[in-house]
């Protein structure tokens, strides 16, 4: 079931976009909005959207790549800010940065070879 769901990048871009959907949606809902993280969930959403839109290759994987950068950039600043790393947190974002990688593996398994 899983390996069918995941079986292109573009569809783990999307599992990384509902993903990152949740996170943000999560820290509305518990009070604890923070601009890092929200900002670097947003980068997946927009991220998952522009590879919609392209075709998969190696531009695609370029797009997942630069994403999970923002993504790790970021949380990295959160981190520092906050003095911790909180483990929830850090699950919610080693998830998104292992489907925008299995995303980028698909996307140069299915680009065009030349």
């Amino acid at each position: 079931m899983m390996k069918n769901l995941l079986h292109t990048g573009r569809r783990a871009m999307i599992a990384a976009a509902v993903w990152s959907a949740f996170d943000a949606l999560l820290h509305v809902a518990i009070d604890s909005v923070e601009i890092a993280r929200i900002t670097g969930n947003i980068v997946v959403i927009v991220a998952a959207v522009v590879t919609q839109v392209l075709r998969p290759g190696r531009l695609s994987v370029l797009v997942s790549g630069l994403a999970a950068a923002a993504t790790i950039g970021l949380n990295t600043v959160w981190f520092i800010n906050k003095g911790e790393i909180p483990i929830p947190a850090l699950i919610l974002i080693l998830v998104a940065l292992a489907l925008l990688a299995w995303a980028a593996c698909r996307f140069l398994a299915d680009a065009p070879k030349t």
